[in-house]
């Protein structure tokens, strides 16, 4: 099977853009240098104003940096530990103990998703939206296999890095789909794996969180 990985980052420019370079399990996937397509600009896709109650605290979900989206067609051979993104950024004016400018980037949002399945995402939605698929208390489930934020990545958004860094997103393949190792906690809302088509042949209870707007955001994206 293969999936789709991609990410919105957006660069504080001091001089120089940086340079990434993308690793599936090791596997060099792209060797990046951003120019000013990347350059920082808060863009929605989505007005704020015709969120459901629930997402108004979880506006940013849509709030991407610039317009360039980044996509990488990946084989799941490859997605079994981590992916890592290397960053190579060494724009600063460091003098004497002292820096007071510095090339910066930001991610808005990490995700992968099955190929096969983005074209699917208005019917994941609906599934996600019955409330008969809702599980309350899913995190008080003895052993149970709970994936959050799916199918975005949790770890190094939304905050502004700088210098040379690597960072990275290790795999599950706990459930049908490979996806991050999210761990959110008792406040996400869950809804029942098997009954959206997520569950395998594990016999733990297995439930999801999966982010609607952002669902709603890549179907804007990936089905132009």
């Amino acid at each position: 099977m293969k999936y789709i990985f991609g990410f919105n980052v957006g660069v504080k420019l001091y001089k120089k853009f940086p340079k990434f370079k993308i690793f599936a399990d090791g596997r060099l996937i792209d060797d990046l240098h951003l120019d000013e397509s990347n350059l920082h600009k808060d863009t929605y896709i989505f007005n704020k104003d015709s969120y459901p109650d629930e997402d108004q605290d979880v506006w940013y979900q849509d709030r991407f940096v610039n317009k360039k989206i980044h996509l990488y067609k990946i084989d799941g051979n490859y997605l079994n530990k981590n992916i890592t993104i290397d960053i190579e950024n060494n724009d600063n004016n460091y003098t004497n103990g002292f820096m007071t400018n510095s090339t910066l980037v930001y991610f808005s949002n990490i995700f992968l998703i099955p190929e096969n399945l983005h074209i699917g995402i208005p019917d994941l939605i609906k599934k996600r939206l019955d409330p008969k698929n809702i599980v309350k208390d899913a995190h008080q489930e003895s052993n149970a296999t709970l994936v959050s934020y799916w199918p975005c990545a949790k770890n190094h958004l939304r905050t502004y890095l700088g210098g040379n860094t690597v960072l990275n997103f290790p795999l599950l393949n706990s459930m049908k789909y490979k996806h991050f190792d999210n761990r959110y906690g008792p406040n996400s809302t869950y809804c029942s794996a098997q009954e959206i088509g997520f569950n395998n042949a594990s016999k733990k209870p297995q439930f999801i969180n999966v982010s609607v707007r952002y669902l709603q955001m890549l179907d804007e994206i990936l089905n132009k």
